[in-house]
């Protein structure tokens, strides 16, 4: 019996039933609390009079949330309909992408949706959906970071457009589309806490900053709970869109090309830590910038990491008031050096990890059966990891699956999502021909 443990695609579908089904039945309640709390327990006269200390507490009540939300709607991008005519980024032009998107959207029958490409040089995607429809456009919407559109084919684009649109309009949590329900509770929830211990000098504030600290740490955990739930069944939405063997080759890659940046991330983070350098913000702008959108070759790579350090080590011994405030950068803190040295142990005992001995790959033109080999050794050495990554270590504190447990989910439910695929194609003949 393998040692391997993925769930079924019907356990999956029906835990994620159970959960939005409970999250609906607990809306009166939420509502009843928040009209309670606004229309009878809150003094507003006590929140008009100090508008300054009301701010305060709503943002300890919300802040970490608020946060997350800005640093989404400030990152680079571009809607894929509003690039310039002629443009073309990776392996696709502008008709191509927006064709490949509403492609998905017709075979998911699901309506448009807005699909922004970043300037983020890891291969991923990402999709946030907090409600409130259009008004917050760039919220409710799907991120293509532009390394994938150079790295993937159009069946491997496809699984990903598919896995981010089904976080949006099929496989998501009601709880994370009362988003804003959920933070006006808790600013509520702040306010009267502050009314509380209105007077106590230390609760006045600090009464606020533990219950939303807890309020913060209940929710996440309770969403982490679905965390696993929600990839493997946005997984099987990207394998009913462009099939199981794209679904698997774009979870191969975007594993791969995530080991290789960090074993380059390792190898810098050793020569920095080493030559008194320890800047984890420069660390990250050199690879950055060094690092291509397409394929990535390690050793050329390397070349160019090194020449950069070179650089800079020339820059810093030379005596300048900015050379200086750096050389003070670099001591000022014993503390952030060694949690950096922490991370690079971490980061250097993952590649002892024993590694099954298969080259994870597979041809443009191949099959499912291609994959029978590599799912069999996955099966026999569950103890052997396929990439040297964290998600490959059993730790279900990390929201996503290890690249194993995915490919393997998608081979073992391939006849059920087979199935669905089908039936979604069926239907989507059928709206076109009514």
């Amino acid at each position: 019996m393998s040692g391997i443990s993925v769930p079924t695609r019907d356990s999956l579908i029906d835990s994620l039933r159970r959960a939005n089904r409970a999250t609906l039945l607990s809306l009166p309640l939420q509502a009843i609390l928040v009209l309670l709390l606004a229309g009878y327990a809150i003094d507003w006269s006590l929140v008009k009079s100090e508008p300054f200390m009301s701010v305060v507490v709503a943002f300890i009540m919300i802040g970490p949330t608020l946060f997350g939300l800005a640093r989404l709607a400030a990152q680079n991008k571009k809607e894929i309909t509003k690039l310039r005519d002629g443009a073309k980024i990776g392996n696709f032009t502008k008709p191509e992408l927006i064709a490949l998107a509403r492609d998905v959207e017709r075979t998911l029958g699901i309506g448009k949706s807005r699909v922004f490409i970043t300037g983020e040089k890891d291969l991923n995607a990402a999709a946030i959906q907090v409600g409130l429809g259009s008004i917050f456009p760039s919220l409710n919407a799907i991120y293509l970071n532009r390394a994938a559109l150079h790295c993937l084919n159009r069946d491997e684009m496809a699984t990903v457009i598919g896995h981010e649109l089904a976080h949006v309009a099929r496989h998501y949590l009601l709880w994370d589309k009362l988003l804003f329900l959920r933070m006006v509770g808790f600013i509520l929830i702040g306010l009267y806490a502050r009314q509380y211990f209105h007077g106590n000098d230390t609760f006045e504030v600090m009464g606020p900053v533990f219950i939303g600290g807890a309020l913060q740490f209940l929710s996440g955990m309770y969403r982490g709970r679905f965390a696993h739930t929600l990839e493997y069944l946005c997984d099987d939405a990207g394998a009913v869109v462009a099939g199981i063997v794209p679904a698997i080759r774009a979870e191969l890659k975007i594993a791969a090309r995530s080991e290789a940046y960090q074993s380059l991330f390792r190898r810098a983070l050793r020569q920095k830590l080493d030559s008194g350098s320890f800047s984890l913000k420069e660390l990250q702008k050199t690879l950055e910038e060094a690092l291509p959108y397409g394929g990535i070759d390690e050793a050329q790579l390397q070349k160019e990491l090194d020449r950069r350090f070179a650089e800079n080590k020339r820059a810093k011994e030379t005596f300048s008031l900015k050379g200086f405030l750096q050389f003070l950068d670099i001591y000022e803190s014993i503390e952030t050096r060694e949690k950096l040295r922490q991370q690079l142990d971490g980061l250097e005992a993952l590649v002892t990890l024993p590694r099954l001995d298969i080259p994870p790959t597979l041809p443009n033109d191949g099959t499912l059966a291609d994959f029978d080999h590599l799912v069999k050794q996955i099966e026999a050495e569950p103890n052997k990891v396929l990439f040297h990554l964290e998600g490959e270590i059993e730790d279900m504190s990390s929201s996503h699956p290890g690249a194993r447990k995915r490919i393997v989910y998608l081979y073992r439910n391939r006849e059920a999502i087979e199935r669905e695929r089908g039936k979604q194609l069926a239907m989507r003949g059928a709206r076109s021909n009514p």
